[in-house]
């Protein structure tokens, strides 16, 4: 059966964010299309996001 516009767009589009987050080095997937919707998922290093120190709490 043969692919409508719809899907082709879609893979395109999954492509080409494949493509974008590439290069950042993080594990990342567009996970899907709805719409006019695109949901992508990244996973950054845990040293990029997790503070080596904790700042100290606020005074109270």
């Amino acid at each position: 059966m043969a692919a409508t516009v719809h899907q082709r767009a879609r893979a395109v589009v999954l492509d080409t964010l494949e493509e974008a987050v590439e290069d950042t080095g993080a594990p990342s997937a567009a996970i899907g299309v709805i719409a006019d919707a695109v949901s992508v998922v990244l996973a950054p290093d845990v040293d990029q996001v997790v503070p080596k120190v904790c700042p100290p709490p606020p005074r109270q």
